[in-house]
């Protein structure tokens, strides 16, 4: 499992790393604090999530979120100081998988990560068997 994290907070990062290991011993945990930075690890590495602050230093995380979207169905958390609804609803429009408001529950943060997972794996699952029935027609 890979996860990248990619957020302008090094405690943040850091506290998320330690959960991302906590949950998923095996795991390997990119981090960043730089967008452009984020896309890069995103082509390099293809991680299984990537959690996203939505206020970066050099780049908005909705152009982070809508280049990740251009060229990748990766699963998506994104991480704010704003829940605005309008807000909420736009970035799970441009394909966010959830939206979490800052400060939040670390441990609901890892569940809600794991919700995510699993949809992402039974969504992954059923397109792989769909596959599989049109390339027997």
């Amino acid at each position: 499992m890979r996860f990248l994290v990619i957020d302008d907070s090094r405690e943040i990062i850091e506290t998320l790393s330690l959960c991302f290991n906590v949950c998923w011993p095996e795991a390997q945990v990119l981090r960043t604090t730089q967008g452009k930075r984020g896309l890069e690890l995103v082509e390099e590495h293809s991680p299984d999530l990537v959690v996203l602050d939505k206020s970066l230093p050099d780049i908005n995380g909705l152009d982070v979120l809508r280049s990740i979207r251009d060229s990748s169905d990766i699963p998506v958390v994104m991480l704010s100081a704003w829940g605005q609804d309008a807000e909420v609803d736009r970035f799970l429009e441009e394909g966010a998988a959830d939206y979490v408001v800052k400060p939040f529950d670390y441990e609901d943060l890892m569940e809600r990560i794991r919700k995510v997972l699993r949809w992402a794996d039974r969504r992954m699952s059923s397109s792989s068997r769909g596959a599989g029935v049109s390339a027997a027609r």
